[in-house]
């Protein structure tokens, strides 16, 4: 849109701050310390004094901080009417792991949540979370996350589809140990089926694979780990339905990134955002039940007019909804809001 925008982020693969420029946007990276541990108990102080001391020498008419952490804390130290967009829930998410690390980040966005004045979030059921946990009373926006990848055109399904992929990891909250039940069941009905399993933790050596081949769950399962986002897109240009069996989440970038491929997605129907974020793309199951997984797995995969349906109204909610214009668009009706109000 022609505006000059610098980035300010953090790494834990350097060890001095890092610079780059290039016509209208300049990127700083801060050196991130590796300990969670020493990130928790002291809630990022090293990393947020680094930011701001980066922040503190640009000119700039808008602060704009994603994630309500360190990020965060970071900009409202430096301006005081940065708009933050939330991208979690953090009380939710400490009900979810329950660990030191999620309560002293829970401490941070407790932080934020005093000081912030201009808040966005991704979603209306994060929107809604921080109405009921953090007290957020305020009429806030709701703006989506972004596609990462390009609409993709691949032509007609085939009559039966086979190949399902999944991206997340092996906590619980993700849920790929019901899925690996689930996907046994739709073996069962086609035998032909394999599942990509993409994202940290889901590995050939991982833990949840070497459970998997004690259950026998492991038969069709390719188990990818972490890849890089360039091969996640040519990975998926071979699926015929992506599962997502997550058990919470604020507005997933795995239903972006399926969808703008226009491939079908199955998720949760009490999964958080992920069913305002699918609308006619998707299919909503219990994903505590294995047997739903696999019933509407089967259906899918087994009628290609579902297939073609669902995929198109993917690529037609992409590009209505979550494209980069829409929603860098939206960023600056907001960014106009705050100037106008200073």
């Amino acid at each position: 849109m022609g505006h000059q925008v610098t980035i300010v982020g953090t790494s834990s693969h350097i060890d001095k701050i890092w610079e780059y420029r290039v016509r209208n946007l300049t990127a700083f990276l801060i050196p991130l310390r590796r300990s969670p541990r020493i990130l928790a108990l002291t809630q990022f102080k090293d990393e947020i004094e680094g930011m701001k001391k980066v922040l503190s020498s640009l000119e700039f008419d808008v602060m704009h901080a994603h994630w309500s952490y360190e990020f965060a804390l970071a900009a409202l130290s430096v301006d005081k009417n940065a708009l933050i967009t939330a991208h979690d829930a953090p009380f939710t998410i400490l009900r979810s792991f329950k660990d030191p690390y999620r309560f002293f980040r829970f401490l941070m966005a407790v932080r934020v949540r005093a000081r912030t004045k201009n808040l966005t979030f991704v979603s209306p059921y994060l929107k809604a979370r921080w109405w009921t946990e953090m007290l957020w009373r305020k009429n806030s926006m709701v703006i989506p996350n972004i596609s990462p990848f390009q609409i993709s055109n691949t032509g007609e399904f085939s009559e039966m589809g086979r190949v399902i992929a999944s991206i997340g990891d092996s906590t619980d909250r993700k849920n790929i140990r019901t899925l690996l039940l689930a996907f046994k069941l739709i073996r069962s009905k086609i035998p032909e089926a394999t599942l990509n399993l993409f994202g940290n933790d889901l590995s050939e050596n991982s833990e949840i694979a070497k459970w998997a081949k004690q259950k026998n769950l492991n038969f069709g399962v390719i188990w990818h780990g972490y890849v890089e986002r360039s091969q996640l897109e040519e990975e998926l240009g071979s699926t015929d339905l992506m599962i997502h069996p997550s058990l919470e989440d604020a507005q997933p970038m795995v239903l972006l990134e399926a969808m703008s491929q226009g491939i079908p997605v199955i998720g949760g129907k009490d999964s958080g955002g992920v069913a305002w974020s699918l609308g006619e793309a998707g299919r909503l199951v219990d994903v505590k039940n294995p047997e739903a997984i696999a019933g509407e797995a089967i259906l899918i995969l087994t009628n290609q007019r579902i297939r073609e349906q669902m995929g198109s109204a993917g690529r037609m909610l992409i590009a209505s909804k979550y494209s980069p214009e829409k929603i860098a668009g939206s960023y600056f009706e907001e960014y106009v809001k705050i100037v106008g109000a200073l």
